[in-house]
């Protein structure tokens, strides 16, 4: 198997293994165990081991010594709602920290990735992807890579909820939105526009969580 094949085997993985998580079929503080989950999944144990990886990384399973991978309870919507508090303070600092420090060729790349953003409008995988792109290339301008993590770790839980999303139009076409006007207060250093336009692009990404939440059957 190639190292593309297994890549694509480990995201099926991933989405397989998350969802029994998030949905309860995995109960918290139960183990992972790869034989079982190959013949359940059907997927090889490369992959699934890889997929176990990143699990440990968003939080939903903690790989122990000896133990093996143990589901831990996801967020609850309430945590959620911290996370993106906690997002919001952050990602507004380091935007602001970013405008001041951002060139003409800096807003062309994030000009660029928009662009991209645009093209993949109808494959829902890509736009996601440059969507984080956008906001990472973004942040780095503000030159706090410290607080840059922090946010990256935030971003690990809310991609719990939203990487399998399926975004419609017109969420689409209001992140495109909100990215150009992002991008036009950026070039006017015009921060109050910036803050404005920034939270509302954080916070849809909750109201997608609670959407997602409900689907779940998930209250809490």
């Amino acid at each position: 198997m190639s190292n593309h094949d297994i890549k694509i085997k480990a995201v099926e993985a991933y989405n397989l293994i998350r969802g029994r998580i998030l949905t309860g079929e995995a109960l918290p503080g139960s183990r992972l165990v790869i034989s079982e989950l190959e013949q359940k999944l059907g997927v090889g144990k490369g992959p699934i081991r890889e997929a176990l990886m990143r699990l440990d990384k968003s939080g939903l399973v903690e790989n122990v010594p000896h133990k093996g991978a143990i589901v831990i309870p996801p967020p609850s919507l309430k945590e959620m709602q911290y996370i993106y508090n906690a997002r919001l303070e952050i990602e507004l600092s380091l935007s602001i920290e970013a405008m001041q420090h951002a060139t003409k060729n800096d807003i062309a790349r994030l000009n660029k990735i928009q662009d991209q953003m645009r093209i993949n409008k109808d494959i829902d995988e890509l736009f996601f992807e440059n969507d984080k792109i956008f906001h990472a290339q973004l942040y780095a301008l503000a030159q706090m890579p410290h607080l840059q993590a922090t946010t990256d770790r935030l971003m690990d839980y809310v991609d719990l909820f939203l990487n399998s999303y399926r975004y419609t139009q017109e969420n689409k076409d209001v992140f495109l939105e909100q990215h150009r006007c992002i991008l036009i207060a950026m070039e006017n250093k015009d921060e109050a526009v910036l803050k404005e336009q920034l939270k509302n692009n954080i916070m849809i990404g909750f109201e997608l969580v609670e959407q997602e939440f409900a689907r779940l059957g998930r209250r809490y």
